[in-house]
């Protein structure tokens, strides 16, 4: 499953703590336009 609506370091220590792996929320991101995010993803792809 994944936790949605991450805001704070404390709140993913919590959920890391109880094994949730896959999370989103404003702590990585704000919402963002698809072609920005197809930019996001693509630079983010070459650090692999």
């Amino acid at each position: 499953s994944v936790a949605e609506g991450v805001e704070t370091e404390g709140q993913l220590a919590w959920l890391r703590a109880h094994g949730c792996e896959i999370v989103q929320g404003y702590l990585f991101s704000k919402p963002v336009d698809p072609a920005i995010f197809e930019d996001l993803l693509a630079k983010e792809a070459t650090k692999c």
